[in-house]
């Protein structure tokens, strides 16, 4: 008996023409979709430095507000108002009277300006009867 020769059936997925056209549809989605998930990640990293730099700035911005309120809270408290008046603007409370101490071996004829002279000058003495006021010692 001779065998009978059986005959292939070319399919669609078999090598051939079929298979390159089927890869060559396959490949291009394929492609596509790798081709935006790059673009995608990148876009992510870049939005991701943002953001960190948007937090850095945030917690700076914080601080330094922080920072000014308490600088603020110490310029505007009556003991710094106080030094302000005395050191830099020259002035004296009511009832105070300007010290002016002279060194040894200091010239008595210099003249000294009028504005000078008008500035006001620091007394223990009244330092002292200030606070007593203000604390009530020695009140009758």
């Amino acid at each position: 008996m001779i065998a009978k020769k059986l005959k292939i059936k070319k399919s669609f997925f078999s090598p051939g023409k079929g298979s390159l056209f089927l890869a060559i549809l396959l490949l291009f989605p394929i492609s596509y979709l790798v081709a935006t998930n790059l673009k995608l990640n990148q876009e992510r990293q870049k939005i991701m430095g943002e953001m960190e730099q948007t937090k850095k700035a945030a917690i700076e911005s914080i601080e330094k507000k922080n920072h000014l309120n308490s600088l603020l809270s110490q310029v505007s408290s009556p003991q710094a108002l106080e030094k302000v008046a005395r050191e830099d603007l020259n002035l004296q409370k009511p009832g105070e009277k300007i010290l002016v101490i002279k060194r040894e071996g200091e010239d008595q004829t210099q003249t000294s300006t009028p504005s000078q002279k008008e500035k006001p000058g620091f007394s223990f003495q009244n330092a002292i009867n200030w606070v007593k006021v203000r604390l009530g010692i020695g009140q009758k």
